[in-house]
């Protein structure tokens, strides 16, 4: 049974670490009240694409104008839905029967000319693009990376032409262009046609270019500040903690972009730290005393993830010289806000307590090692 003392002494700790758990809560929500920056831009994007006035028609190609702005107006429409909203299932439709109809338009325009095969390779990749990419990199609007735009590629003696995330470069030799002339219903050269059908596509992904600059941009200012936020507020890290914590978390700190942000976690393995521990079960004037601590193996999830207090846990011994004890005992450590230590121990069958804050965080206050960890990364 704890005595009355005990018993006041534990009803204090609890309520001061309720209260600091219930400002931390608050403090969050406050931050997370703030506007999120991405969605002010997609909101800028989605309104200029209303508004948006479409280049001049196609000659040759009228239909697969008009579908490409329509796919684009739909790709707009997608931008002011909320998540539970948004139409995905049709937008990855209307992105695939869009690939679909270019193949066709341009299997059945070059269908009697000696590039029909070469014709029909972009128009099969393309089509497969469409299928395959659209989903993942636009209709969750997050970090878009560009579609493929048809276009010509510059060169003294010949007309070329590609896909660009295509190798294969469609080119056109003046034996080509007579044999369009004589083979196509419209009677023209191959280079025009294929100039043709480069703007007729275009309209498809004038919302897309918009957003993946704009938010690529976005996010490169998002990772930043989540690296200075990284050195400002996580656990301090030795040399050994930086090479456990690159050697685990090095795959799921990458993001979809390829830019690299901190980790969620940090990892530790043989941590010291000075903290001041409390053995109700000692002989008086050896009840608190400064230990040395050693985390033999701990994680800490450092991030403020709407609303959630950064926690950690560890596995720890500490070492103090006590009359009647022994010197070394053994708990657990929990790191709370990435500052704060508490923790518990055993020896001697007497448990003791211990608190502290991340000593190593205050004795190294430079940038160097979380840039070790970015490079490591």
């Amino acid at each position: 049974m704890l005595s009355k003392t005990q018993t006041i002494t534990w009803i204090k700790i609890g309520t001061l670490i309720s209260t600091f758990f219930l400002s931390t809560s608050c403090l969050a929500q406050q931050e997370n009240a703030a506007a999120d920056p991405i969605a002010q831009k997609i909101a800028a994007i989605q309104k200029e694409c209303q508004a948006h006035q479409y280049d001049p028609t196609s000659t040759y190609f009228l239909d697969l104008h008009n579908a490409a702005i329509a796919l684009d107006k739909k790709v707009c429409e997608q931008l002011k839905q909320t998540t539970t909203e948004k139409d995905l299932s049709g937008l990855a439709n209307a992105f695939t029967e869009f690939g679909s109809m270019v193949r066709k338009s341009l299997g059945s325009t070059f269908s009697n000319t000696q590039i029909a095969d070469n014709v029909n390779r972009q128009a099969d990749y393309f089509e497969k693009e469409m299928q395959d990419r659209a989903s993942y990199y636009f209709l969750q609007l997050e970090r878009p990376k560009k579609l493929s735009t048809f276009t010509h590629l510059k060169s003294e003696n010949r007309s070329a032409f590609r896909f660009s995330n295509f190798a294969e470069v469609l080119a056109i030799t003046d034996s080509d262009e007579t044999n369009c002339i004589a083979s196509t219903s419209n009677k023209i050269k191959c280079s025009a046609l294929l100039h043709d059908f480069s703007k007729a596509i275009a309209p498809y992904q004038t919302t897309l270019i918009k957003l993946s600059s704009g938010l690529v941009v976005q996010e490169l200012e998002k990772v930043e500040k989540d690296w200075d936020n990284y050195w400002k507020n996580a656990r301090a890290l030795s040399f050994l903690d930086l090479a456990l914590t690159s050697f685990i978390e090095h795959e799921s700190s990458t993001m979809a972009t390829s830019l690299t942000g901190p980790p969620a976690r940090q990892w530790f393995v043989l941590h010291p730290n000075i903290v001041f521990e409390h053995v109700s079960g000692a002989p008086n004037g050896q009840r608190t005393k400064e230990a040395l601590s050693i985390e033999w193996i701990g994680v800490n999830f450092w991030k403020k993830n709407g609303g959630r207090i950064p926690l950690g846990l560890s596995l720890t011994s500490l070492y103090s010289d006590r009359a009647d004890l022994k010197s070394v005992g053994h708990g657990v450590t929990i790191y709370v806000d990435n500052k704060y230590a508490l923790g518990v121990t055993r020896r001697d069958g007497k448990t003791g307590i211990f608190f502290s804050v991340d000593l190593l965080k205050a004795l190294d206050n430079s940038k160097e090692k979380v840039l070790q960890l970015k490079n490591a990364l």
